[in-house]
């Protein structure tokens, strides 16, 4: 029988949550970046739209060696800057300790 596996990603800023949720066996964090329109193209819909920061993301790296992933706004002229740079910055950080 073949089963196929599923992974748990837990979207959360909260550090504490974090660990506690990857220690449990959560297969990662989800660092929710991506907004700009949400509102718009969710109205009527009962759905969470996150704010999440380059801080929060910073805050809840320093508590997992979970894989952590960053959900962001797709590239256009509304993005903000720096945003890409941090999430490169962090992903290079990641692989350099995973080595």
């Amino acid at each position: 029988m073949n089963r196929a596996s599923f992974n748990l990603l837990l979207f959360t800023v909260d550090p504490q949550i974090a660990r506690e949720a990857t220690a449990g066996g959560a297969a990662g964090i989800v660092i929710d970046w991506e907004n700009r329109g949400k509102a718009e193209r969710q109205r009527g819909s009962d759905t969470e739209i996150n704010l999440d920061t380059v801080d929060d993301l910073r805050r809840v790296h320093a508590v997992t060696d979970a894989p952590i992933f960053c959900r962001v706004n797709g590239a256009g002229r509304h993005s903000e800057p720096g945003r890409s740079v941090s999430v490169e910055r962090h992903r290079r950080r990641r692989r350099s300790h995973d080595h």
